[in-house]
């Protein structure tokens, strides 16, 4: 479920979607996901072809031959493992 919330108790949170609905959410355990956005170096020229961003690479067509990834954090990290596991050198 994507939208805002908040929690009304220990095991009931309230839920707004995009599109305005409202709804009541009841759970044992509760986790949080608060996503992250990609860094743009201003001095690397992301352009989502060639050049990709964390997310862009989820949109990938093709597995490339060679790869560099640019970062030492654990989606680099996660990247970097992934597309060396499926041969990408």
């Amino acid at each position: 479920m994507h939208g805002r919330a908040r929690f009304v108790d220990a095991r009931h949170v309230d839920v707004e979607t995009i599109d305005g609905r409202r709804t009541r959410c009841h759970a044992d355990f509760v986790v949080i996901a608060t996503g992250s956005s990609p860094r743009t170096p201003p001095d690397v020229p992301i352009d989502h072809e060639r050049i990709l961003d964390s997310d862009s690479v989820l949109s990938m067509t093709y597995l490339p031959k060679t790869l560099t990834v640019l970062g030492a954090g654990v989606i680099a990290a996660e990247y970097a493992s992934i597309f060396a596991a499926l041969g990408t050198r």
